[in-house]
């Protein structure tokens, strides 16, 4: 048995080998480091990010040991890239003198953006009692 390929077809291009589709990078997963001046703060934020004792210390833990929770970010409609969760970190690495803040950039339905900033945020100790959005 012969494994030479058969002659090619009078006037006919040689067959090549498709190469392999790139496989997609899993959305989310790959955290990049963005300029501060590029994020701003998603307007469906429920919370005001406040200089008070614990921006203090989360700014004292970003200066010791960097950014432990990144934010999430989603590509914003004016440009730059839009804070969806984790507001109070932006905050602290501004006033911690960093440059950058590091963040997963996913593309988001407004749905699934709310859900994600509630659920982070749900992981808080405390709710100022200014910072509580009404339900009524």
């Amino acid at each position: 048995m012969s494994t030479a390929e058969p002659p090619q077809a009078a006037g006919r291009p040689p067959k090549v080998k498709e190469a392999p589709a790139p496989t997609p990078q899993p959305q989310g997963k790959v955290v990049v480091s963005i300029p501060l001046t590029e994020l701003h703060p998603s307007p469906n934020h429920p919370f005001k990010v406040r200089d008070d004792d614990a921006m203090k210390e989360t700014t004292e833990s970003v200066k010791e040991y960097g950014v432990l929770t990144p934010a999430i970010v989603q590509p914003g409609e004016a440009g730059g890239d839009e804070i969806v969760a984790v507001h109070r970190c932006r905050h602290a690495c501004e006033l911690a003198g960093l440059a950058e803040l590091p963040a997963p950039v996913r593309n988001l339905d407004d749905d699934t953006a709310t859900i994600l900033m509630v659920a982070i945020s749900s992981g808080r100790t405390s709710w100022p009692a200014r910072g509580r959005r009404r339900t009524k």
